[in-house]
C-alpha cells in the first residue's frame, strides 16, 4: 500500500491531521536500542511497523544541530520488523539522537548534499536548525556517550 492510496482513504476535511494519521498507520517504532543506552561506534537499529506506507524511510543521527544520514531501513514483512545500522562519532557531545525519518522526494536533496560533501572529503553533518518540509520524524531514541 502506498502513501497516495492510504492518503486517498483519509477525507481531505482532516487537513492538517492527515500526516499524523498516516504516521499512526505506518506505526514506525524503534525497539532497539533503548532510550539512554550507551552508544558504540556502530549501532544496530531495529524496529516494528504496522503498514509500509512511505517510500523513503531513512536512518539519521543527530549530534547537536548536525544531521548524518545512514541509509534506508530494510523491511521484513513477516514479522513486521525493520532494521538498519548507524555509525556514531559523538566527538565532544554527550549524546546522539537516532532518528527514523520519512523523506519526501524534496527532502532527499539533503542526502544528496551530504553524499556530495562526503565524496569531496568533507565528512561533516548537515546543519539543520529546523527540519525542512518533507523531513518527517517517525521515531527517535537518545543514546549516551
Amino acid at each position: 500500500m502506498t502513501l497516495e492510496s492510504v492518503a486517498g482513504l483519509i477525507p481531505k476535511a482532516y487537513g492538517m491531521f492527515q500526516r499524523p494519521i498516516l504516521n499512526f498507520l505506518q506505526g514506525m517504532n524503534i525497539t532497539k536500542p533503548h532510550e539512554g543506552d550507551k552508544a558504540t561506534a556502530w549501532v544496530d537499529i531495529q524496529g516494528t511497523y504496522r503498514m509500509q506506507i512511505y517510500k523513503h524511510i531513512q536512518l539519521f543521527t543527530r549530534i547537536e544541530h548536525l544531521y548524518y544520514p545512514h541509509g534506508i531501513v530494510q523491511f521484513n514483512k513477516k514479522p513486521k520488523t525493520w532494521s538498519g545500522k548507524v555509525q556514531i562519532n559523538m566527538g565532544t557531545s554527550n549524546d546522539a539522537i537516532v532518528l527514523v525519518v520519512e523523506c519526501s522526494d524534496d527532502a532527499l536533496c539533503l542526502i544528496d548534499y551530504f553524499n556530495h560533501l562526503k565524496e569531496a572529503g568533507k565528512m561533516t553533518g548537515i546543519p539543520i536548525q529546523k527540519p525542512p518540509k518533507g523531513f518527517n520524524i517517525l521515531d527517535q531514541v537518545r543514546l549516551l556517550k
